[in-house]
């Protein structure tokens, strides 16, 4: 019995049902978050096995925030510590 077509997602069906974007897409399927299969080489993913992975994991298409530097109220200079 051969499943039906709409079962199966290109990565561009992923962004576009995740709301996600390129980049993210790609990383999941890298790091085997969503599992997929290659068919040659093309990569597909089976949507019971996204649903799964959702399930499982509810916040794995959100952004996880990372320290960008200083904190905004640091004084940027070192010398703030020095007594004139």
């Amino acid at each position: 019995m051969q499943a039906a077509s709409g079962n199966w997602l290109t990565p561009k069906d992923l962004q576009h049902e995740l709301r996600i974007g390129e980049k993210l897409a790609y990383k999941l399927l890298k790091s085997g978050s969503i599992p997929s299969v290659r068919v040659g080489g093309l990569i597909r993913i089976y949507r019971p096995q996204l649903e799964e992975a959702l399930l499982e994991d509810p916040d794995l298409t959100k952004k996880k925030k990372r320290g960008r530097g200083r904190n905004p109220g640091q004084n940027q200079h070192p010398n703030f510590l020095r007594k004139d």
